[in-house]
This record gives C-alpha cells, sequence and structure tokens, in this order.
C-alpha cells in the first residue's frame, strides 16, 4: 500500500506540475557513477546500488528527471541524502535496449535544479537479463539470426553482456529510437556518447559455489585488481569504464595468453585455436606499425562461449567466438582490432574507416593489389543500393527516401567503414604511401577539433600549392553518391616507331570529383594512367602501348561506384592510311 500511495502521489505531483509534453530527457546529464553489482548467476540476474550525479545542461531550470534500465530490471529505490524520493515508473518502447523496451522513472525532484546546478542520487535496482531478440524480431530478423547478434546475457556458466545499444544495465537518459527509423538508434547512440561519464563499478559474485569456480572477470574497462569482498564468500573486481565507451563485461571460465602485444582470453578446449589467434595478430603488427606507428597498448581479445556469436570491437577490445579459420583470413579480420590499439581518433571515419584500410593493406601484403581491392569490393553492392541520397531505397511509393550521409557525420558503419575505407585506398593512390603514413602517423586526435585537421595534416605532406579541397568536400564534408564512369570515345593511332597511342575519353555520370585509373589490357600485359574526371565532366588521357592493346577499362575497382557496365571498351585498330593521303596538297618533287 504504501508503494502505490508513493506511485499516486508522483502521478498527481507530475500531471500538477509537468506536462507531458514539457517532458525533457536531453535536459540532465550523468556526470558521475559509481555501482556495486551483485552477479547471481543461480537466478541469471543483477542486483545494483549506487550513487549518480546529474548535471541541468539545459537552459531551463527542472524540477524531474528522467532514468531509463532495461525493461526486464526493475527500479526499487530512489534517494537524495536521506529521503527517499517520488517517482513514477513506466515501459518505454525503446530499441537502444535489447528487449525493445526501457523501465523508465520520471524523478520528482524536491527543488527545481538551475542550469548548471547538479544533484546527486541514490539508485537501487536489479532483475534478470536473460537473451532476448525482441526488438530484431519485431522489425523482421529471424530470430536465430537475432540472437547472433543480441547475445547479451547472464547465464549459470558463461555471462556476457554489453552496454548502451544493448542492454542497458546501468542508468541513462536518452529519447526513443526505433530501428525501423533508419539510422535512428545509431543518432540516438553518437549523441548519448559525449552525455556519458566515467563510470566506476564495483562486480562481486559469490566465491564459495561450485558454479563460480574459476570463474573470471574480463572487461574493456580498467580493472584495478580482483580480491576477496569485505562480505565472507564473496569476490570482487572493480573496473573503471572510460567516458564515451560502451562497457563490455564478460563473465565466464577464461584463462589468459600473455603475449607482448596481446592478450587472448580463452576457455581451456581452446587454447591451440587462441595460440593461432595470437600468431595471426602478431603477423599483423609490422604492416600496421608502418603505418601508423607503434602499438599505444596491448590488444585483448575475448573469447565468447557462443559459437554462432557475431564479434563485437570496442578499441583495442574484440570479443568473439574462437573459430578455428584459414591463416590468411585470421589475418587480415584481426587487423581491424591492431589498427585500434595502434591508431585512435573520435571520428568514426577515420578511425574505423583506416581500421578497414588496413584489412585491405593486409590482403594486399598476402596476394596483391587485386586481392586488396576484391577485399574492399565485398560490400559494394550495399553501398551502392544505401548512397543514392535524394531517391528512394525501393520503387515502390511507400518506400523512404534515401538521405545523405557526408562521412564526418554519418553514424551508419556502411558509410564509415565500408566508404571510408575507399576513401582511404583512393588517397593512398593520389598522394602516395609515404605521404599518407607520415601524415597518419603524425596525427593526433587530440587535436583534432574540426574537420579539415586530416585534410589539412595530409596536405602538408605533398609539394606546395596541391589542394585535396575538392577531394574531400565530394567524399567527405558532402555526399554526392557515387561516381559512374562510362568510356565515351577509344581513339588509336599508331606511331612511326611501331608504338600505339590510345586516346580515351572518360565520362563521370555521377556527381562526384573523381581521380580514376585508366588501364590498357593486352594478353603480355596492361599500363595505366590515372586522370581526374569532375562530376558529370569528361576528361581525356592518352597512353602509349607496345603493340596494340585489346581493351581499355576505367577504374580497376579502387573507387566505389554506382554502374561498372559501363567501364570497359574494346580496341579496334586503326585503318591503314596510305602514305600523305591525309594532307591536301601532296608535295611533288618537281614542284618549285
Amino acid at each position: 500500500m504504501k508503494r502505490f500511495r508513493t506511485i499516486l502521489t508522483a502521478a498527481l505531483l507530475l500531471a500538477a506540475c509537468l506536462p507531458a509534453a514539457a517532458l525533457d530527457r536531453k535536459a540532465f546529464s550523468i556526470t558521475q557513477c559509481k555501482l556495486q553489482i551483485d552477479l547471481d548467476q543461480t537466478h541469471h540476474a543483477l542486483a545494483a546500488t549506487g550513487a549518480i550525479e546529474v548535471r541541468n545542461n539545459s537552459p531551463q531550470p527542472q524540477i524531474s528527471l528522467v532514468l531509463q534500465i532495461s525493461s526486464s530490471l526493475e527500479w526499487k529505490r530512489v534517494t537524495i541524502g536521506e529521503n527517499e524520493v517520488e517517482w513514477l515508473s513506466d515501459l518505454y518502447t525503446s530499441d537502444i535496449d535489447h528487449t525493445g523496451a526501457l523501465t523508465e522513472i520520471v524523478i520528482q525532484l524536491p527543488e527545481a535544479i538551475p542550469q548548471g546546478g547538479t544533484v546527486t542520487l541514490g539508485v537501487s535496482y536489479g532483475g534478470p537479463i536473460e537473451a532476448s531478440a525482441e526488438r530484431l524480431v519485431r522489425i523482421g530478423t529471424p530470430v536465430k539470426t537475432a540472437l547472433r547478434s543480441d547475445w547479451d546475457r547472464l547465464s549459470d556458466d558463461f555471462s556476457a553482456m554489453r552496454g548502451i545499444g544493448y542492454v542497458v544495465w546501468y542508468p541513462v537518459e536518452t529519447d526513443a529510437a526505433s530501428l525501423s527509423n533508419g539510422t535512428e538508434v545509431f543518432d540516438t547512440l553518437a549523441a548519448w556518447k559525449p552525455r556519458q561519464a566515467q563510470m566506476e563499478v564495483t562486480f562481486r559474485w559469490p566465491a564459495g559455489e561450485e558454479k563460480s569456480a574459476g570463474m573470471n572477470l574480463v572487461t574493456n574497462g580498467e580493472q584495478r585488481g580482483t580480491a576477496e569482498g569485505q562480505t565472507k564468500g564473496l569476490r570482487s573486481a572493480s573496473v573503471v569504464f572510460p567516458a564515451g565507451e560502451v562497457p563490455v563485461v564478460v563473465f565466464g571460465p577464461l584463462i589468459s595468453l600473455p603475449r607482448e602485444k596481446l592478450v587472448v582470453f580463452h576457455s581451456e578446449p581452446h587454447t591451440q585455436v587462441a595460440r593461432d589467434y595470437a600468431l595471426a595478430l602478431e603477423k599483423d603488427v609490422p604492416i600496421i606499425e608502418e603505418w601508423f606507428g607503434g602499438l599505444k597498448r596491448k590488444v585483448v581479445i575475448v573469447e565468447l562461449a557462443d559459437p554462432d556469436a557475431l564479434p563485437f570491437e570496442s578499441g583495442a577490445f574484440l570479443f568473439t567466438p574462437l573459430q578455428p579459420l584459414p591463416d590468411l583470413a585470421l589475418e587480415t579480420a584481426l587487423a581491424r582490432v591492431t589498427t585500434h590499439a595502434a591508431f585512435s581518433s573520435p571520428r568514426p571515419w577515420i578511425s574505423d574507416g583506416l581500421a578497414a584500410f588496413a584489412q585491405a593493406l593486409v590482403r594486399e601484403r598476402q596476394a596483391g593489389r587485386r586481392a586488396a581491392l576484391n577485399y574492399l569490393n565485398e560490400f559494394a553492392d550495399a553501398l551502392v543500393s544505401a548512397d543514392r541520397p535524394g531517391q528512394k531505397a525501393d520503387p515502390a511509393e511507400d518506400a523512404p527516401t534515401l538521405t545523405a550521409q557526408p562521412l564526418t557525420q554519418t553514424h551508419d558503419d556502411l558509410f564509415f567503414r565500408t566508404k571510408a575505407a575507399f576513401v582511404w585506398w583512393m588517397l593512398r593512390d593520389m598522394v602516395g604511401d609515404e605521404n599518407l603514413r607520415a601524415a597518419l602517423r603524425s596525427y593526433n586526435g587530440m587535436n583534432d577539433h574540426e574537420p579539415g585537421y586530416m585534410q589539412r595534416l595530409i596536405e602538408s605532406r605533398l609539394e606546395a600549392g596541391r589542394s585535396l579541397e575538392q577531394f574531400f568536400d565530394d567524399w567527405v564534408y558532402r555526399d554526392r553518391g557515387l561516381p559512374d564512369f562510362a568510356i565515351a570515345a577509344v581513339n588509336t593511332r599508331q606511331t612511326l616507331g611501331g608504338e600505339y597511342v590510345i586516346a580515351v575519353t572518360v565520362e563521370n555520370l555521377g556527381d562526384p570529383w573523381c581521380e580514376v585509373p585508366v588501364v590498357l589490357r593486352a594478353p603480355a600485359g596492361e599500363r595505366s594512367q590515372r586522370v581526374v574526371v569532375p562530376g558529370h565532366g569528361k576528361a581525356i588521357v592518352r597512353i602509349s602501348f607496345h603493340g596494340l592493346p585489346e581493351k581499355v577499362v576505367v577504374n580497376d575497382g579502387s573507387v566505389p561506384e554506382s554502374d561498372v557496365s559501363n567501364n570497359a571498351a574494346t580496341i579496334e585498330a586503326p585503318a591503314p592510311t596510305k602514305p600523305h593521303e591525309d594532307l591536301p596538297n601532296p608535295p611533288s618533287k618537281h614542284r618549285k
């Protein structure tokens, strides 16, 4: 009855003081968060207590604030000082949690908090965290496929859970976001990151129970030791999670394989597979350090128990099933996390784009340029479908219109990974390996305060007066879609020395400015030359060739484009000509 009166009182106060339309879920940000979380393997649950400090960032005084946790969890108590505060709880639909909903409370504060003011709340909550595919299933994803992505759960023998965007196991405050609304979930998470404070969490679990024997806690935070807790029979580990990172917690029977530049946490049956992963990663280190400088921190690979789980990266951490893979495939896959250990940037198109670019560099080392370009183009079809700003995603009338996604603003990994990887490869072809490597090694994320920083860094390595403005404007700062190259004309001329000069007119039917290779091919070999083609413009390139080539191709796969069906043309031999027949008045030896 007491709880009912509390909720009723809160409801009446909120109705009187705060119209629903005025509720601002972005007014406050969490500036400090300290939690103690007890892990209950038997019931697949957690119980949390702690304190959070929130600050009013809005220009208006706030008399109420919102806190949210996963819908599988339940709020128990909220206090300010020694006093309990009144709050109203409800289910709030949002896909930032794997259940597709949050347990939200609206707290009525004793007094309004002015702009910049803070208040510290004591909180208590808990409940089970089971596997859930609800948010993905309701948009049509098959359950089995959805659970590969949403693998977060607490269980008897192995537990793994990520934070906001997967399982909201700590307090947050955000607006609703739906996976059915394009990139809304990714945009919401990107807006939340700058508002997320450093979080200090002490995890505790039973030490004497048989199922807890050999269990270890591994996280992507800074772990400050594991020890016996103050309460007899408990072990505890204190972890500090950095601001702006999605915290990841894994609790299971894992042992470590330490090396100089990495550590692999793995189950005992997969010891040999863990060694294979370590060896593959060590083969990547030389090329990663050549391009990005020495590794700034160790790479950490953490095994997930579910063999079907999709890997998850968090900086230099990789959470993944340890599946036996061919050596070359494993080296390529691990180049991503190795790059993150050497290079960091607050901009996803730089950080994640370079990680994907590094994978192509590893493929090039393994099997040459063609293999690297084939790797880059594995997701080209998906990029072509997505990167058509202003057009409908489907001819159907109710299909959504695709919006422009500049690399500096997008939160869609198809753009900040796939398209960005192409951009880095194109820059490499344009400015050369040495210049790009030098720029990357001198990059400092702490100095990257505005979008043009990287452009100027690269230009500083080039000859005076050379500008990359047009390229960055069309490919990075704006989303002008993709180019569409076509061979508009081919003219062949044979020289007196027996060489052939092929004049190729290249047309760009798309919008962005491009520098693209034009390749002449013959059974004996090929020759290429680069040409700049503006959007909706033409350019002519002349290439000499020993013998008559068979084919001319524009774009070797290094530039993503919307249509590659018109990229090639057959080269015809020039028509034979009689001596001087091309002259209007042939000279005569008798003419004076």
